[in-house]
């Protein structure tokens, strides 16, 4: 593309951010650096639209978790207190469950950046709608296990969704699994890997007394 494409590419993302943010006002979808986020029915569902610079071409990433799998996670990582913060920390926060796409979808940008922000809010509508029809914590476990690469890119979902499920037994098997293959399940605190910090605070609920 040229250099002028290039910059009205850049302004093109810049526009979409403001109009998405508009046309999200008086909806139960919340937005934020140009994506959107809610709670719904037990669930955390976001879209992360993604303007490309070399094309003229717009892409949105839906992703959902179950709303529990972050503060287990919080809980694993000693930051509780993250229970307290507002709703969006789960959308762009450091220390939050980072799931597998639910779909990836293309967006038409035809008529400019309010009638794709507008597209984007239908989509969003729908993809809802489909979530709630077919997801659960064991399908969103066997999602988070499927995505899994060579390196455990989902393994932190996979712990936290074992737990959400009752599972300790099972989580605390693909913590000591994943230590061994040398993964640290994508965070590190206090110089412990996650399933390290897994480990020890699931070996404790397990002996705590019932």
């Amino acid at each position: 593309m040229s250099k002028i494409d290039t910059k009205a590419r850049h302004q093109f993302r810049r526009e979409l951010k403001k109009a998405v943010k508009q046309v999200s006002r008086g909806t139960d979808w919340r937005s934020i650096e140009g994506g959107l986020y809610r709670e719904a029915s037990g669930w955390f569902v976001s879209a992360r639209p993604s303007v490309h610079i070399n094309a003229e071409k717009t892409d949105v990433r839906f992703e959902v978790k179950p709303m529990a799998v972050d503060p287990i996670l919080w809980d694993i990582l000693l930051m509780p207190e993250n229970r307290n913060e507002p709703l969006s920390l789960r959308y762009n926060g450091a220390f939050v469950c980072q799931p597998p796409a639910f779909s990836i979808l293309h967006v038409s940008e035809e008529g400019g950046t309010t009638p794709t922000a507008k597209r984007i809010m239908e989509v969003a509508g729908e993809q809802l709608s489909q979530i709630q029809a077919e997801m659960s914590v064991v399908e969103f476990l066997h999602r988070c296990r499927l995505g899994n690469n060579e390196i455990g890119a989902f393994q932190a979902c996979t712990v936290c969704a074992l737990i959400a499920l009752g599972l300790d037994d099972d989580a605390l098997n693909v913590a000591r699994t994943e230590q061994s293959l040398g993964h640290s399940g994508g965070y590190r605190v206090g110089g412990l890997s996650f399933h390290e910090l897994a480990k020890r605070w699931i070996s404790g609920r397990l002996s705590a007394p019932q």
